[in-house]
């Protein structure tokens, strides 16, 4: 890879999509979307409502801005080989899931169950696989059993191996650490691949015979510490079989091009739950926010809304986006939140033809739209690159920024959508309030211009749904 730091990536940014705001295409009509019952928010009676916070909670932090400014800190910024398939995608041993004559499934302090291959045993393979502990949907998507179930289930696919997966799954987890939304989250992911067993201490049977019996190589901690590296696009691969690579975590791949890996672990998961696409000439807005939510995920998951800079109000953003005319949906895909399940999800995103978010891992849904689709992240890089804040004009809360000119790396999300064949646009805050921890995710609010944003996912809309010839001119 070559590495480079830049400020701007002209490619990359939702500025240029103002170029296609005004275009029309003759011969395309409004395509009715088949869940329009689902992008109601554009009525006031279906406004989302968020608890009443101060807009900014640091007045130093405000006056100091104003004083000094600040400038965005650069991006990292890379380029990989044409070659980008990553090899795990090939591998006879995905993950180090291997093939076994007997595996025990189930907590091992409490009830288990055995499964043993046998010629004649049921019809099928069963795999014998510990769920992960990842509560983060985007680390869960990159590296965990679900992505490792499905190439398996690509590699049993892959060789004619047309009988039926059976999946033998439990969550080897302290209380609390993943909620009850978050487990049904993954196990509904393979109940799309195939059929679920979960073990239990009710279950009455105790002994299961398949044709065919896999492993995986961290069941019951074996491997306990290696959860965010093990897995799919890690070294634990290289021990088993071919060597992986991983989606970039703190750089933007330039030329990142969609992924087999990526692309059919959507479609397939997609096609699993029946779930319909969008219709190429039509689509919706999703406008994800983060509301605030405590206790029982673990640590206190904090508000980060996109709001209008002139009016500090989200209300007033979401009222911009709707006088487009686009049918606009404003979610919150927290597991604590009302819109939770994978197959909901699923039924508001495969039917969205752009999504509109500050950094968060909520963005990640994006996955699950058609590629073509487009999506538009607010990175949060406001502050970051500036002189420390004076001592006397710091809130007890927080500091905007360590040292001066500090990279900007959170831009995990990026990579994966475009592996997943989504076009993916930044588009800069003009102010952020206070972050309330060392990191600039913690802040309440984000400002963007909602004038400007509406036209540019107007243009956003146009690029994910016009033919090409409407697009003569515009180059991605």
């Amino acid at each position: 890879t070559s590495l480079d730091y830049k400020n701007e990536i002209p490619s990359k940014q939702a500025v240029r999509l103002l170029e296609l705001s005004n275009r029309t295409c003759s011969g395309m009509t409004p395509h009715k979307l088949i869940r329009a019952e689902a992008y109601g928010s554009c009525s006031v009676k279906d406004w989302p409502s968020y608890d009443r916070l101060p807009r900014s909670p640091s007045r130093e932090w405000r006056n100091w801005v104003k004083a000094a400014g600040t400038k965005n800190a650069p991006f990292r910024v890379a380029r990989v080989p044409d070659a980008q398939e990553f090899p795990a995608y090939f591998s006879n041993t995905p993950c180090g899931i291997h093939r076994v004559r007997t595996a025990t499934a189930g907590q091992l302090d409490k009830d288990t169950v055995e499964v043993f291959e046998d010629p004649n045993g049921q019809d099928g393979t069963a795999f014998v696989v510990e769920m992960d502990k990842e509560s983060n949907l985007g680390h869960a998507l990159r590296a965990g059993t679900i992505m490792c179930s499905y190439l398996l289930w690509k590699r049993l696919e892959r060789d004619n191996y047309g009988h039926p997966l059976t999946f033998f799954t439990w969550f080897e987890t302290d209380e609390g650490e993943l909620n009850e939304a978050q487990r049904h989250f993954k196990l509904e992911n393979l109940r799309a691949l195939g059929k679920v067993v979960h073990v239990t201490d009710e279950m009455k049977v105790k002994e299961y015979k398949f044709k065919k019996v896999y492993h995986a190589p961290w069941n019951h901690d074996y491997l306990e510490g290696w959860w965010d590296w093990s897995l799919s696009q890690g070294a634990l691969q290289s021990v088993f079989g071919e060597a992986s690579n991983r989606l970039s975590m703190s750089m933007i791949v330039e030329n990142r091009r969609p992924l087999k890996m990526y692309t059919g672990f959507s479609a397939t998961i997609r096609a699993g739950l029946k779930i319909q696409p969008r219709h190429p000439d039509g689509g919706a807005v999703v406008l994800i926010q983060r509301g605030v939510y405590g206790g029982g995920v673990g640590e206190k998951k904090k508000r980060r809304l996109l709001i209008d800079a002139k009016t500090e109000s989200p209300d007033v953003l979401r009222q911009k986006l709707c006088s487009t005319g686009l049918r606009v949906r404003e979610v919150d895909f927290h597991p604590l939140a009302k819109v939770n399940t994978l197959r909901e999800q699923l039924e508001i995103m495969s039917g969205a033809a752009v999504l509109v978010g500050s950094h968060g891992s909520g963005l990640w849904n994006g996955i699950w739209m058609e590629p073509g689709s487009v999506v538009i992240e607010v990175p949060l890089r406001v502050g970051y690159c500036c002189m420390p804040i004076p001592l006397e004009n710091r809130a007890p809360d927080g500091m905007p920024c360590k040292d001066n000119c500090t990279p900007f790396l959170m831009v995990n999300i990026a990579d994966g959508l475009m592996a997943s064949g989504i076009k993916w646009f930044y588009y800069d805050a003009v102010y952020i309030d206070q972050p309330t921890g060392d990191s600039n995710r913690d802040t309440a609010h984000v400002h963007v211009n909602g004038d400007e944003l509406a036209n540019i996912v107007q243009g956003a809309h146009r690029l994910a749904t016009y033919p090409e010839s409407c697009k003569v001119g515009w180059q991605h």
